[in-house]
């Protein structure tokens, strides 16, 4: 089943909000009382539950897609030649690579639709 909206940006947003509404409202408390060991207890555990719910947070986060919607890895050649290649990506990356010759690049258009002419 996918997720819904609510499960997937309502409820962490409102589980951030909460926790971090909770802290805020007991450190003022804690630094406000004369007897508040109780109080800094809960600073402890809110601020423990605030770590807890953003390492959830981060884990729920996709992997970070390549930088480059366009990506040659250890090309090699005499020459290379790329000519009108077009990419929804947000660019172009090259790593690596031993080229002897000519290396050419022509017409690459990346971060549009590929329908576009």
């Amino acid at each position: 089943m996918a997720p819904t909206a609510l499960s997937r940006i309502a409820a962490p947003t409102a589980a951030t909000a909460l926790v971090s509404t909770g802290l805020a409202i007991v450190v003022n408390l804690a630094t406000g009382s004369i007897d508040s060991v109780w109080l800094w207890l809960a600073v402890a555990a809110l601020t423990a539950l605030s770590f807890g719910v953003s390492l959830w947070l981060h884990s729920r986060q996709p992997a970070a897609a390549p930088a480059g919607g366009i990506v040659l890895h250890d090309v090699e050649g005499a020459g290379v030649t790329a000519k009108n290649i077009r990419s929804t990506g947000t660019g172009a990356e090259i790593t690596g690579g031993r080229f002897t010759g000519d290396l050419t690049f022509d017409g690459i258009t990346a971060g549009e639709d590929p329908g576009t002419p």
